[in-house]
């Protein structure tokens, strides 16, 4: 599941999980993956 740069996306394509190094505990952080053609503000 994990790639070379730490990052997987969830099934649906809707959020992007970011696991880096330096995270005490090592969590997981989740990241909403924002539509920009969709989005009425960057």
């Amino acid at each position: 599941m994990l790639g070379h740069e730490g990052i997987a996306i969830s099934a649906d394509k809707k959020y992007a999980f970011f696991f880096p190094g330096d995270v005490p505990g090592g969590k997981w952080v989740r990241y909403r993956i924002i539509d920009k053609s969709h989005a009425s503000t960057p």
